[in-house]
């Protein structure tokens, strides 16, 4: 037992070093990080919470950095955030309440639809300024987004999207 535990915690350091390069690159390492960590025998639920905790602070470092260089605009980040928090206080209510089973279903999609959508190119912004219908659709949508980031995580590639599809303006 003692050298099963021992395995799972050297498994654990080896996947955060590795999961920690991918998603500092690419936005991406919850696709890798709950389904090795179910494998290695973690419960979902509690997989996805450890994995959602772990990028916390990947987040606050790259707010930071973006911060730093001038790159954020509070103005649209701060609604945006709001909803996300809202529906991500949803999805990780439905995440403690979901049985197993379902929930090992309900990552699988998830997973295949966020690398699906990892490998498509980033869509290009229209280049009128966003109506104020386009705006609040692109805000709207911020709660389901974080419904899934609750509920799973990759909210930050679909956040992006949603930046740029709705909000951006290229003028």
């Amino acid at each position: 037992m003692v050298e099963h535990e021992w395995l799972t915690g050297a498994g654990l350091v080896l996947l955060g070093v590795i999961t920690g390069f991918i998603g500092t690159n690419t936005g991406g390492s919850v696709f890798l990080t709950v389904p090795v960590m179910i494998w290695l025998g973690i419960p979902p639920q509690s997989s996805i919470a450890t994995a959602r905790l772990a990028s916390v602070g990947t987040m606050f470092a790259g707010l930071r950095h973006f911060h730093n260089s001038g790159k954020v605009d509070y103005r649209l980040a701060a609604p945006a955030a709001a909803l996300g928090l809202a529906g991500a206080l949803i999805g990780a209510s439905l995440l403690v309440q979901i049985d197993p089973a379902l929930l090992h279903k309900i990552i699988g999609g998830l997973t295949l639809l966020l690398v699906a959508l990892s490998l498509i190119r980033k869509p290009h912004s229209p280049k009128a300024t966003p109506s104020s219908l386009r705006r609040f659709c692109g805000y709207v949508l911020f709660v389901p987004v974080g419904m899934i980031g609750g509920l799973f995580g990759g909210q930050a590639k679909l956040s992006t999207y949603l930046y740029i599809i709705f909000l951006k303006n290229d003028q």
